[in-house]
């Protein structure tokens, strides 16, 4: 399955969610590091190639894929890069295509996915970043985010 085919299915699992970018970043991230075994890489490759910066892993690839799947009209934009509740959504016409990359994913990572997107999308941003430092204490550091 091809990196754009994946996100679009990803966040066609979540159609009522309208993810921010740390949301979306931080939850291919660790699909990226739990679900290894199950992409149609080469090779067994993640779709994305995160590294640390300020709010944690971070891979500019993820938003280049989200703007093509707008520039198709898979994908809306919420809000504009200036606003700190910009969003994304996914158009009627993406949840149809997105559902039949669902299918194409098998069941045990499907439903790890899911279990997956339903606690990033339920945990405050800090707790989700906190989260992450903590299992993966290499993303922190280049960290202007502060626990407190």
């Amino acid at each position: 399955m091809k990196e754009r085919d994946f996100v679009l299915a990803v966040m066609s699992m979540f159609p009522n969610q309208k993810p921010t970018p740390v949301q979306v970043q931080k939850l291919f991230f660790l699909i990226d590091e739990k679900l290894p075994a199950y992409r149609d890489c080469p090779e067994g490759v993640p779709y994305f190639e995160f590294r640390p910066e300020g709010f944690g892993p971070f891979d500019r690839k993820v938003f280049d894929v989200l703007n093509g799947l707008y520039s198709e009209g898979f994908v809306e934009l919420l809000g504009n890069s200036w606003n700190p509740t910009r969003a994304y959504e996914v158009a009627v016409v993406g949840l149809e295509k997105g559902k039949r990359f669902v299918d194409e994913i098998p069941e045990t990572p499907r439903s790890y996915i899911e279990t997956l997107g339903k606690w990033v999308f339920s945990v405050t941003p800090k707790e989700l970043i906190s989260t992450i430092y903590q299992a993966f204490p290499e993303m922190k550091v280049n960290s202007v985010f502060r626990e407190w």
